[in-house]
């Protein structure tokens, strides 16, 4: 007996049909055009982007595909890209694909519960024409059913407190008034982010820093990327490698990884040659006797 085999047949992937919103003769210019740095630049190059038009088709998690493109290339794009008054390619056409899905189940069960009442109308004009057999059926359904369930627990949805600070742009640069008007934080940065464990990374003349709520630098803006802090911990960048530093800006993990997430429930992804892996970062307990924040192990997943 000779088996057969089924195939699936490929799909086609769909056309993408994206006309970026700006002039022709911008986006045929060459990427060389962008004040990029060195290795963004060759990086580009090296995965065949070499116009405006390869630029700004693409979404954030496209450039992240090219091999050892990180989030400090990425930052390095945009700033360069938003200088000229572009941006990248918008997910809400993403967006509006998956509400599409969700519009199909939609209606998928909607049929569904049609047919349910359908055939519970049938049943009922059963009923009505062999009463017998409904009462034993009755009976035979109770007997077999009868289960008391517990109650589902009540969650409460977690409301996103608004921040005390907000962004404000003058001239260019940004700063923070709070929700009287009052300005706080002088319009000096080159980017501000939303203040994180009651501090916040700033950026000026490419280089990142900390500052706390009256304004002052706590941690100096010498690093050349940064993201916020979560639970104690940044991923700041030194040239092309990451590490991690705590709010006195002690280095807890050496700048040793090409790429780092931030730390959630005590521990955080790191980049390294080109693989990711999974860093846990051990907090001293009461009986312990070590002092300070340090690595427990790494597990390299990909």
């Amino acid at each position: 007996m000779s088996s057969k085999r089924r195939y699936r047949k490929k799909r086609t992937p769909k056309a993408d049909n994206y006309k970026p919103p700006f002039k022709q003769e911008i986006l045929t210019k060459s990427v060389d055009t962008l004040t990029l740095g060195q290795n963004t630049q060759k990086l580009l190059a090296d995965a065949g982007i070499s116009t405006i038009l390869d630029v700004v088709k693409r979404q954030d998690k496209d450039f992240y595909k090219i091999s050892t493109f990180n989030k400090r290339n990425l930052f390095d794009l945009k700033n360069a890209l938003k200088k000229q008054g572009l941006y990248l390619k918008p997910v809400k056409e993403t967006m509006d694909t998956e509400d599409n899905k969700d519009n199909k189940n939609n209606e998928s069960r909607r049929a569904k519960q049609k047919d349910s009442v359908k055939s519970g109308v049938k049943e009922q004009e059963r009923r009505k024409t062999h009463p017998k057999q409904n009462r034993e059926r009755k009976a035979a359904y109770v007997e077999v059913t009868k289960v008391v369930r517990p109650k589902k627990p009540v969650v409460e949805a977690v409301k996103d407190i608004p921040d005390i600070y907000v962004k404000v742009n003058k001239n260019g640069k940004w700063g923070f008034k709070n929700r009287a008007g009052k300005q706080v934080v002088d319009s000096i940065y080159d980017e501000v982010f939303n203040f994180k464990e009651e501090l916040c990374c700033v950026q000026k003349d490419d280089l990142y820093g900390f500052i706390n709520r009256d304004g002052q630098v706590v941690i100096p803006l010498v690093y050349s990327c940064a993201t916020s802090f979560s639970e104690g911990l940044a991923c700041v960048f030194k040239g092309e490698k990451c590490g991690y530093i705590d709010t006195e800006n002690n280095v807890v993990v050496n700048f040793d990884y090409d790429a780092g997430t931030m730390v959630i429930d005590g521990e955080c992804r790191v980049k390294k040659d080109g693989k990711w892996g999974e860093l846990h970062i051990r907090k001293p307990s009461k009986n312990d006797d070590s002092v300070g924040i340090g690595v427990e192990n790494i597990r390299w997943i990909i």
